[in-house]
């Protein structure tokens, strides 16, 4: 059945961080997007390459 397999139980449970049902965290989307926000800083202030082997 679909929903029961190993990594759909991890998905369910990863993302239940802010809570689930009628009583999530207001604030999870703004966490979520200034988690974001700051990754894309972070990566946009290093100069990446590939190494050429």
């Amino acid at each position: 059945m679909v929903g029961h397999s190993p990594e759909a139980q991890k998905t369910r449970t990863s993302s239940a961080t802010f809570g689930t049902g009628s009583r999530t965290c207001l604030g999870q989307f703004i966490a979520r997007h200034v988690l974001r926000k700051t990754l894309a800083s972070l990566v946009s202030n290093f100069d990446i390459s590939l190494w050429d082997v």
